[in-house]
């Protein structure tokens, strides 16, 4: 029910007289069971600020005029009716207070819940579309790749292996390369670029968010899982007690409403706990951007990081570079070392760090 009509039929109620007639009574349990409607459809794609869960809360600690009232009007039958209605909602009431029965609902839309979820889920989308976080992965997989190949380039150098396709500084030595044309070769220049390192930045960046997002995010589902775990587990209890009362039929909609609501808001907070998972499986492009887990394991093995926070691209790939470059450095140092005097030799040693 929209809020305006919700509402509305508050304020009528709060304006009949003290002496409720049957109709009145009716409509007043007929009011308890349509501002729980709304959360019976709801979830976080459609109402990520938790409006719905707001109004709801608000709802259910609102005076009742039907509650307060003292008198009923009516043949002896109907005010009977009345009677009956009141004590079994009033029963209710006492058995799943307000607070115990909106706990969830409260902690999870004053701490933002919904919206956290539509951001790590349009993230989850970003890092498997194939223009965005896959695109990054691809990267990385073609930099370990080329990374390899490079290595074994420097060993058959430095064992005098002449690299075909390559254009030798000597004639003499078909193995006196420069650096930079092994790069080429390798197509690993593309990496040594500051457009590279500017999209290591960028990457870093929406990691350091994601992570910090989905920190918060686990903390606060933990929390909310169980106070709904607290609530069910009551709701279960009241629901037997309620059973054994006489006038249970009047109670029974809207403990049924209750029980799909919880059921419903615990399908919604299972959503939001599957894309926690997304983030935390190393075998899903989610988790492996996030951890760094398995991108590029052998250009990245051995360099140092932080398990409690996000892997920083832009310096991996850097420390990784710098290892490129030192491998090169001590195949050319030796080499240089052997033909040192050698008019042909044109030295390989260079200084190419950044």
């Amino acid at each position: 029910m929209p809020q305006s009509e919700a509402e509305q039929q508050l304020r009528d109620m709060r304006r009949q007289q003290r002496a409720l007639d049957l109709d009145a009574c009716k409509q007043a349990l007929a009011w308890e069971l349509d501002v729980r409607k709304p959360l019976l459809s709801d979830n976080w794609t459609d109402d990520p600020v938790g409006r719905r869960m707001r109004e709801f809360v608000s709802y259910l600690y609102a005076d009742s005029p039907f509650l307060e009232a003292t008198e009923f009007s009516g043949a002896p039958e109907g005010v009977r009716q009345c009677k009956d209605m009141q004590a079994s909602l009033l029963a209710y009431k006492a058995a799943l207070p307000a607070q115990e029965m909106t706990d969830p609902f409260f902690i999870a839309y004053t701490n933002s819940l919904g919206i956290r979820h539509k951001k790590l889920r349009d993230a989850v989308e970003w890092c498997n579309s194939t223009g965005l976080g896959t695109r990054y992965i691809k990267q990385l997989e073609g930099y370990n790749k080329k990374y390899l190949e490079f290595m074994a380039i420097t060993e058959r150098l430095a064992a005098h292996q002449p690299l075909p396709g390559v254009k030798a500084k000597s004639e003499k030595y078909p193995w006196n390369v420069e650096f930079i044309d092994v790069l080429k070769h390798t197509e690993l220049l593309p990496y040594f670029t500051e457009e590279f390192n500017n999209q290591m930045l960028d990457l870093n960046d929406k990691i350091v968010a994601i992570d910090g997002l989905m920190n918060h995010q686990k903390e606060i589902i933990e929390i909310v899982r169980e106070r709904w775990t607290k609530t069910n587990v009551r709701l279960t209890n009241v629901a037997e007690m309620m059973e054994k009362r006489r006038d249970y039929e009047y109670i029974a909609p809207l403990i049924a409403a209750d029980k799909q609501i919880l059921q419903h808001f615990e399908e919604m907070l299972k959503e939001a706990e599957a894309v926690q998972k997304e983030f935390e499986d190393t075998g899903t492009p989610a988790g492996r951007l996030r951890t760094s887990e398995g991108l590029a394991p052998d250009a990245l093995k051995g360099l140092a990081r932080d398990s409690s926070r996000p892997p920083v691209y832009s310096r991996l790939l850097l420390h990784s570079r710098h290892r490129l470059e030192d491998a090169w450095n001590k195949a050319a140092k030796k080499l240089d070392s052997e033909h040192e005097g050698d008019p042909d030799w044109h030295r390989m040693t260079v200084n190419f760090k950044r």
